[in-house]
């Protein structure tokens, strides 16, 4: 089984969230391809319905009517920028130009629960909600398993171990579904990366627990933990938001 885990919240002195919620969404290996380009799709399928419900929209502030351009050439298209095209940033604003979505659109489109399903994005555009039931359509047909740990502190407690209880019940609970498959189901984590310390940080707890605490011990099927951008990572964009829900 592949689970791709993510989490929403965060704790710190500015953050208001009372709780955090580490989440993952569990799916057969042999179904991973087919599941990926059904969400792929799907991921098409709404950057067409933000561009028609916007217009000049493109995902997370970038306004459609904006093109890619660098030494004042469109890199899309590789056309010269008209003289009344407006640079900001890398982005030059085209009066009156709108371009539909591209598939390098779609890959480049993240799908983040706290966007997409703010207060503010769901006002904007209530067809949004219509899509994420579409995203869960997808999770049902493709029999995925989703699971979620929730936590009021920060970090979670630890014990000596230094393995967040928020991570030890979310790992514990993939581990025992792989076991209800088979004594010799392999259970695959695949975390959002962070940094690499982060990161380190995180495997270096996993097998310290792994292998030094009892419990972790019958971890017989969890078989290694991997790290991957959420960006280009459909089962990990899905974990954000299932666990911001």
């Amino acid at each position: 089984m592949l689970s791709f885990v993510d989490e929403s919240g965060k704790f710190h002195p500015a953050s208001p969230s009372r709780y955090a919620v580490l989440a993952a969404v569990s799916l057969e290996n042999h179904r991973a391809r087919d599941f990926h380009c059904e969400i792929f799709r799907f991921k098409r399928g709404l950057c067409k319905v933000l561009y028609e419900e916007f217009g000049g929209f493109k995902p997370y502030g970038i306004p459609r009517d904006f093109a890619l351009y660098k030494k004042g050439r469109d890199i899309r298209f590789g056309s010269d920028l008209p003289g009344d095209a407006e640079a900001e940033g890398k982005y030059a604003k085209i009066p009156g130009h709108k371009i539909p979505p591209t598939i390098s659109d779609t890959s480049d489109f993240e799908l983040k629960g706290r966007e997409l399903l703010s207060s503010d994005m769901i006002a904007k555009c209530p067809v949004v909600v219509e899509e994420i039931i579409k995203l869960f359509r997808i999770v049902e047909y493709y029999h995925c398993k989703i699971f979620a740990s929730i936590s009021t502190r920060p970090g979670g407690a630890v014990d000596d171990h230094r393995l967040s209880i928020w991570y030890q019940r979310l790992i514990e609970r993939v581990n025992l579904m792989c076991e209800e498959i088979s004594r010799n189901e392999a259970g695959i984590l695949v975390f959002d990366e962070t940094d690499r310390a982060s990161d380190i940080k995180t495997l270096n707890n996993f097998w310290r627990y792994t292998l030094g605490h009892e419990i972790g011990k019958q971890w017989h099927n969890i078989q290694t933990v991997l790290f991957a951008d959420s960006s280009c990572t459909p089962g990990i964009e899905l974990a954000d938001i299932v666990a911001y829900i």
